[in-house]
């Protein structure tokens, strides 16, 4: 690989050279901007800015700025792993899944802009696939702007958009890593108003409350479906229910009730394995599974899950493809073998909808705020009913998850 940067000086030997790859140089990427449909680009730097001449062409960044590295075990120290710590070690990005990477704000970025040029780099991957980087907030085009192959370490350049939330999406059709370094950017429009978050709620009511009662060994009886052959397991162990599937695949059982808009849910989650492990609670499910069913998955979920992240985050399912739209670290780590408690808030807000969840140790008192509060505007979602769903994700191995004291309220 290649890196391009500013030199100080005709022979700038005292210069360290960026750790960012780039591949192919700026002024060749620029040159061929116009077959990605950019008729024009203006250079423009630092000399620019000073003069105060406006911004209305590509905007480029001294050098280049790690926005996202994946491998586990990469630094979270900000300028170490990545410009800001973010988007650091958090795992390969799986087979079928998509990253969603904020952008806008970072790196010397604006929190407004248009398009930036990046570089995405795949590493460790699994199988042959290929990545598409597109804005987030529509469906994803039906091309790709990186091929990679087992073995490989290959990089490539993309001019993306950048959706109203400063947010870039990342699909992979293979399980893999992924680097991603950007260099510069396009002017963008003023930011759109905020939307509003007040919700007037109706009076909960509790439409399911169980905590696995049957025989050990048991399937989970009705309403619960399992939905695809992932699942290894839905059985009942000691009163609680347990949920077993395969390495590498989304296990995931239905719980068709509603259909429902706005709804709460509270349970408790032990993982036999919690290295190794993601559990997520569905609400707004249609009844699928990603695209291993007949009808592709769509809902939104707060997935829960260790492998070396310790991470509770928030997701949305539409057309059988998973984003990841926000996560925070779990405070208190996750443990195996430890029950933990989880509440998951979703709730028509406006056009948009508001998702909240906490988690804490089963026993500790329930935290008094959230940990994840965030609004998603996807259209496919807003204002759609839908039943309820858990799931399973074995990064490693076939361990069980253990689930109990469901509680689920409807909210209008």
């Amino acid at each position: 690989m290649i890196s391009s940067h500013p030199c100080t000086t005709r022979h700038a030997t005292d210069r360290p050279r960026p750790t960012r790859a780039n591949p192919v140089s700026v002024v060749a990427m620029w040159a061929a901007s116009t077959v990605l449909g950019i008729a024009a680009v203006a250079a423009f730097g630092d000399a620019d800015r000073a003069s105060g001449a406006a911004e209305t062409g590509f905007v480029g960044l001294g050098a280049p700025v790690r926005l996202l590295d994946s491998r586990t075990g990469t630094s979270a120290v900000a300028g170490v792993g990545t410009i800001d710590g973010r988007f650091a070690g958090g795992g390969p990005i799986m087979s079928n899944r998509v990253l969603e990477l904020e952008v806008a704000g970072r790196g010397g970025l604006p929190t407004t802009v248009s398009a930036v040029a990046l570089n995405v780099t795949s590493v460790n991957a699994a199988g042959p696939g290929y990545v598409t980087v597109y804005p987030c907030g529509q469906g994803r085009p039906n091309a790709s702007n990186l091929n990679y192959a087992v073995g490989q370490v290959i990089a490539n350049s993309a001019i993306v958009n950048v959706d109203n939330d400063g947010l870039v999406c990342l699909y992979a059709r293979t399980t893999t890593d992924l680097i991603v370094d950007v260099s510069g950017r396009f002017p963008g429009p003023p930011p759109p108003p905020p939307v509003s978050t007040t919700t007037t709620l109706a009076e909960p009511t509790t439409i399911y409350n169980t905590s696995f009662d049957g025989a050990g060994g048991a399937a989970w009886g009705a309403p619960w479906q399992v939905l695809n052959s992932a699942v290894l397991s839905a059985t009942i162990d000691s009163g609680r229910g347990r949920l077993a599937g395969q390495t590498s695949h989304v296990a995931r059982v239905a719980l068709p009730l509603g259909p429902v808009v706005d709804a709460e849910a509270v349970y408790t989650i032990i993982f036999e394995n919690a290295e190794n492990q993601g559990f997520g609670f569905y609400m707004r499910q249609n009844g699928g599974a990603l695209r291993d069913t007949p009808l592709w998955g769509q809902g939104y979920a707060v997935f829960v899950e260790g492998n070396g992240a310790d991470e509770i985050g928030l997701w949305r399912e539409i057309d059988g493809i998973e984003k990841r739209f926000a996560g925070v670290a779990v405070p208190m780590g996750l443990t195996t073998g430890v029950a933990y408690r989880v509440r998951f808030r979703v709730e028509q807000a406006g056009a948009s909808t508001r998702l909240r969840a906490r988690i804490w140790e089963q026993g500790q008192p329930e935290p008094a705020t959230w940990l994840l509060d965030a609004l998603d505007n996807a259209p496919a979602l807003q204002g759609t009913s839908g039943a309820f769903a858990v799931d399973t994700y074995n990064y490693s191995g076939s361990s069980g998850i253990l689930i109990d004291d469901i509680t689920i309220t409807t909210l209008s």
